[in-house]
């Protein structure tokens, strides 16, 4: 009995990576917060909002948007209490 060998078009490619950005523009923070560009430059202005600057440009990294949206729930909670 003979083997059959295996060939780049029989193995199973890998699943694409994905790479999720780590600094959103304005525009993506206020997709992914539900609020408009207006708003969030109104949080940034009040220093509400952690952003890195690069010149005019303004970014916020994802880690820190996900904390500060934690510590909003938090604080929201400790109000109720």
């Amino acid at each position: 009995m003979k083997r059959r060998t295996l060939t780049a078009q029989d193995e199973p490619l890998p699943p694409p990576m994905q790479l999720q950005p780590l600094l959103l523009d304005v525009d993506t923070v206020a997709v992914v917060l539900s609020m408009g560009r207006t708003k969030i430059y109104e949080l940034i202005a009040r220093e509400e909002l952690p952003v890195l600057r690069f010149g005019k440009s303004v970014r916020v990294y994802l880690p820190e948007l996900q904390a500060w949206i934690v510590r909003r729930i938090q604080s929201e909670r400790d109000l109720i209490a």
